[in-house]
């Protein structure tokens, strides 16, 4: 395994994984609501940069194995588009999804900018 494609990899997970415990930060604050929401906001703008972070290193990827790490990463950024738009109490008392029509619409997605070399 080259050290793009590994590197790439670790990058991803670690965003996902800094990404929840950010997230998750906001829940020991407490009652303390407007602390909260400026918690939850920077949480949001460093996960944003996160994803554009990985954006780029997805893009280094081998061909074989870009499809695959984009499609997470386009389904990633969907779930978090919707949890950006909860409010800061709401984040862990809701269950947040992706429906099913918009999975496929993200497989086809993927899939068109998979072949026509726009990744």
């Amino acid at each position: 395994m080259s050290n793009i494609t590994k590197n790439s990899k670790i990058g991803i997970f670690a965003v996902m994984f800094i990404a929840a415990a950010l997230i998750g930060s906001v829940l020991t604050i407490g009652d303390n609501i407007a602390f909260a929401t400026k918690k939850h906001n920077d949480a949001e703008q460093e996960i944003e940069q996160d994803f554009n972070e990985a954006l780029k290193d997805i893009r280094k990827l081998p061909k074989s194995s870009r499809r695959g790490v984009y499609l997470a990463y386009q389904y990633y950024r969907e779930l978090f588009k919707k949890i950006k738009l909860a409010s800061a109490c709401v984040v862990f008392s809701k269950r947040f999804r992706i429906s099913n029509g918009s999975k496929l619409i993200l497989i086809f997605d993927t899939l068109l900018k998979h072949q026509l070399n726009y990744l």
